[in-house]
């Protein structure tokens, strides 16, 4: 991006560039060589009128020599979508399953016309029932495979929902929370491939870089009645993990900044320490002692022992999980 800004700084009369971002990724400009061109030249698509939405509907029909049946299949597909969040998106998806569907009955020899019919979209249930009956087709499918699948995609997609605030959402989920040992977490990758294949999942990167997957639609996690049901039979617990996946980032980041503070090796032991300096200056020696915080959830504090005094042993902050709730404690390593 960098690169792009100097040359475009450098040709600003020949070269010209598009560029077109969904708004809830417009954070990931901030801060870099383009952010200046984009603000000069930002442009917001407004949303699709009905005119609009029925060419988008029923030009690419047409190129391919196919249409509607009845022709007021078309307004009903509107009138279904209008008013939804992500309208666009979720008739993409629905048309994409009705292409799919005639091609399927037309192979078999089922039809011999042209025509997307008022029956195929009452099979597939609509806009809504179309998302979450693929869902449902690819959780068999890998059901299918193994009945280890169904604890994997529980888990999965239950990380997925937001269970903050009072209606449902899709949560966006780092790539690192969905590790886990052998041989769950080659089940874990086959569940994300074919979910994404199956555009219920998206993946992407967030502004620091870190990558992320979340479910292509909210009405996935609003609508998907297996999920809906796991998300109820295992509220409590989804509350805690949230509280906790927090609360172990946060540990996570202080625990690196003091383990490459103090060099702690992996048995523990102390090496290579390092010792802050404050309110030293000029003529005046430092003071050794350094205070450093704990972590975010311990009143508490690590201090670095000053060098050859062997009667102190260095801390680090470690979290302990109380019956009463999440605390953090420091504790001596040897």
């Amino acid at each position: 991006m960098h690169a792009l800004a100097t040359v475009l700084r450098a040709f600003p009369q020949q070269l010209r560039v598009i560029c077109t971002l969904r708004s809830d990724f417009e954070p990931q400009l901030r801060g870099i060589g383009l952010e200046d061109f984009w603000t000069a030249a930002r442009f917001i698509v407004p949303a699709m009128t009905r005119e609009e939405l029925r060419e988008a509907i029923e030009e690419p029909a047409s190129a391919r020599v196919m249409y509607f049946e009845p022709h007021s299949l078309v307004d009903q597909l509107i009138d279904e979508v209008a008013q939804m969040p992500g309208a666009l998106p979720l008739l993409s998806f629905t048309l994409s399953e009705l292409y799919l569907k005639y091609l399927r009955s037309e192979r078999s020899g089922e039809r011999d016309n042209r025509a997307i019919t008022q029956q195929d979209y009452e099979e597939l249930g609509g806009v809504m029932r179309s998302l979450t009956r693929r869902a449902d087709e690819e959780y068999q499918n890998l059901m299918a495979q193994h009945p280890a699948y169904d604890h994997t995609v529980r888990h999965v997609m239950l990380r997925m929902i937001a269970v903050e605030g009072g209606e449902l959402a899709r949560r966006q989920v780092r790539l690192s929370e969905l590790e886990y040992p052998e041989p769950e977490d080659t089940r874990v990758d086959e569940v994300l491939q074919r979910f994404l294949d199956a555009r219920l999942l998206v993946s992407g990167q967030d502004a620091d870089g870190i990558s992320y997957i979340e479910p292509a639609h909210d009405a996935l996690v609003r609508g998907w009645q297996r999920l809906l049901e796991w998300k109820k039979a295992e509220h409590e617990t989804l509350t805690l993990q949230r509280q906790l996946t927090g609360a172990a980032e946060e540990w996570k980041a202080v625990y690196q900044q003091l383990q490459a503070t103090i060099g702690a090796s992996r048995d523990g032991s102390a090496v290579g320490m390092s010792y802050l300096p404050i309110g030293g200056g000029g003529s005046n020696p430092p003071i050794y002692g350094t205070t450093i915080p704990a972590c975010p959830y311990s009143s508490k504090s690590c201090t670095l022992p000053k060098p050859g005094l062997t009667n102190m042993k260095p801390i680090l902050c470690k979290p302990v999980l109380p019956a009463n709730g999440l605390m953090c404690g420091c504790v001596g390593l040897s």
